[in-house]
């Protein structure tokens, strides 16, 4: 990708992740509350002992967003069209699962 083209995604997935679309998405996408819930559980639990554990926690986490924004990105991409703004976290995890295949 050019420079400018990075900077156009950039601007682009700015955009994606300041909706309240997206917002609805970071509270019921499966994938991300279980890796909230897992983090937290862990953090709560070993307190003292957190250390090199919550790296991979913490990437788990991270990880769950980065691919659900991704995926969210994709159908943003094919439709302009207000009507084709939505997706359901149904929609999000069986994206996410042809993806992963």
């Amino acid at each position: 990708m050019k420079n400018e083209e990075l900077i156009i995604v950039d601007d682009i997935m700015s955009a994606v992740t300041e909706t309240e679309i997206w917002n609805e998405i970071q509270r019921t996408d499966p994938w991300i509350t279980a890796a909230n819930k897992s983090l937290n559980k862990f953090l709560k639990d070993n307190a003292p002992a957190i250390e090199d554990a919550v790296e991979g926690l913490v990437y788990n986490m991270v990880n769950a967003y980065v691919q659900s924004a991704i995926l969210y990105g994709m159908p943003l991409k094919r439709s302009c069209s207000p009507s084709g703004l939505t997706i359901s976290s149904v929609e999000l995890t069986s994206l996410r699962r042809s993806w992963m295949t």
